[in-house]
């Protein structure tokens, strides 16, 4: 990832917080949810915020929150409620996606022309 753009792992309902902080190499648990939220700009400086407009995505409903203890990372893009974010950022580490896109989870952010 260093040398590279890095990784976007997006979660799923079968990730575990030991695989996800495996990967990623940082200290986290998964929290998992299902209510309906949206997403919202944050005004950071990382292309995968700034090219895509995220005020406009369709609301995500299965999702895990990544709790993590590490100040380092930066969430990138929050949701209308106080949560950690459903976009982080890790610098060496790479991005998370908290919302599912498996099954029949959260089929209009699946069919949204970004994804």
């Amino acid at each position: 990832m260093n040398a590279g753009a890095g990784i976007v792992l997006i979660l799923g309902p079968n990730l575990t917080s030991q695989a996800v902080q495996t990967a990623l190499g940082i200290p986290l648990t998964l929290q998992p949810h299902d209510n309906a939220i949206s997403l919202t700009n944050l005004p950071v400086n990382d292309p995968l915020v700034r090219q895509i407009i995220w005020n406009g995505a369709p609301q995500v409903r299965e999702r895990s929150d990544i709790l993590t203890p590490m100040s380092s990372v930066q969430p990138l893009l929050p949701t209308t409620r106080m949560d950690p974010g459903a976009l982080v950022g890790a610098p060496g580490q790479g991005h998370v996606f908290d919302a599912y896109l498996t099954n029949g989870d959260n089929p209009q952010i699946q069919e949204w022309a970004y994804l």
